[in-house]
């Protein structure tokens, strides 16, 4: 009978610590998901995004994009 009445034990994620690095806005699908999948669902930013104060350095990387053989955008909100 437990078997029948333990359902959410039997999630693929029962039992599972998953940290996810983003801020919970940016998230809520990924966490929803994992949580429904019965995950214990930790959320710590990890970074922060911030206007510059100062253009100095993106207008010199700018300036030699023509010297750079790659350009890598690793989060979505680089885009």
């Amino acid at each position: 009978m437990r078997e029948q009445i333990n359902w959410y034990e039997q999630k693929p994620l029962f039992g599972k610590n998953i940290l996810v690095t983003r801020s919970p806005n940016q998230s809520p699908a990924l966490s929803n998901f994992l949580q429904n999948e019965a995950a214990n669902v930790i959320e710590i930013p990890t970074i922060e995004i911030t206007p510059l104060s100062d253009n100095t350095t993106l207008d010199f990387a700018l300036s030699h994009l023509k010297n750079m053989t790659g350009l890598f955008f690793l989060d979505q909100c680089s885009r």
